[in-house]
């Protein structure tokens, strides 16, 4: 049972580094084995694996299949590293969620810091960046991030509330806080008065949303403005969510908008 437990977690601890489509490779032709020898076996597979590190860890495996209490067959043994990988990649790509939080620390609770949870976000887009707030004030440390996006060739959105009708204004003052570096790689939007819902006192709806995703995978959602307040001084809470639909969701809303000139680029 001890052999078995140990050739179970080697096919664990193998299915949560190795990519999956090297593991369909090497199920395959397990399933195909005309021999049973295990020198046989082993050389065969090395060639099918350059990497060391990788050879290493198969060849583990491969080992503890051969010293196994149980005789397993080569298709045995290949459906079981495809149920586990499978497992393994689903799980990757499962939604995953933390809480964010700004504010006075309670007794025996920790949340992940705004600031820093923003900063994750921006750092790990790799292709898309859209990122939304109603206000965009001092923050030099989100503008540095926004650089090193810029310069990995990241395609930045960014949506900011407007102030009154004028479109000039608004460009300003959300990219000079943003930096020149990134007011020259962003294309930034407002929502239009003309756009927004009025009630019979004359009021106009708000772009109120404060929401952060990196390329539809990585998606923040937080009461917090891109302001140095809203990462030093308020009580702001939000929320980080790895995987899932919800990242896709929300940047394909945002990208609704902008393609039906909902949001309007400002020139």
């Amino acid at each position: 049972m001890a052999m078995d437990e140990q050739l179970f977690r080697t096919i664990s601890r193998l299915v949560r580094t190795v990519p999956l489509p090297l593991i369909e490779q090497i199920a395959n032709h397990l399933e195909t084995l005309t021999t049973a020898e295990p020198a046989t076996v082993k050389s065969t597979l090395r060639q099918r694996i350059p990497q060391v590190q990788v050879w290493e860890e198969f060849h583990n495996l491969l080992t503890l299949w051969y010293q196994s209490s149980h005789t397993l067959s080569g298709s045995t043994l290949a459906f079981a590293l495809r149920a586990a990988a499978r497992t393994a990649e689903d799980q990757r790509h499962a939604e995953q969620s933390v809480l964010v939080w700004t504010g006075p620390i309670a007794s025996g609770l920790a949340m992940r810091n705004t600031k820093q949870a923003l900063l994750e976000v921006i750092d790990a887009a790799q292709q898309t960046l859209l990122v939304v707030s109603f206000a965009v004030y001092n923050i030099p440390t989100i503008q540095a991030a926004l650089v090193r996006a810029a310069s990995r060739g990241v395609q930045i959105r960014i949506c900011v509330e407007s102030t009154g009708n004028i479109q000039g204004k608004v460009a300003y003052d959300a990219l000079r806080a943003l930096g020149h570096t990134v007011a020259a790689n962003a294309h930034v939007y407002v929502w239009p008065l003309e756009k927004r819902p009025q009630d019979e006192q004359g009021h106009y709806g708000a772009l109120h949303a404060k929401c952060a995703v990196a390329d539809g995978t990585l998606l923040f959602l937080s009461s917090a403005n891109l302001t140095d307040y809203a990462f030093t001084l308020n009580m702001e809470l939000g929320i980080l969510i790895h995987g899932g639909p919800l990242p896709r969701t929300v940047q394909s809303q945002f990208a609704r908008l902008i393609e039906d000139r909902v949001l309007i680029q400002v020139e």
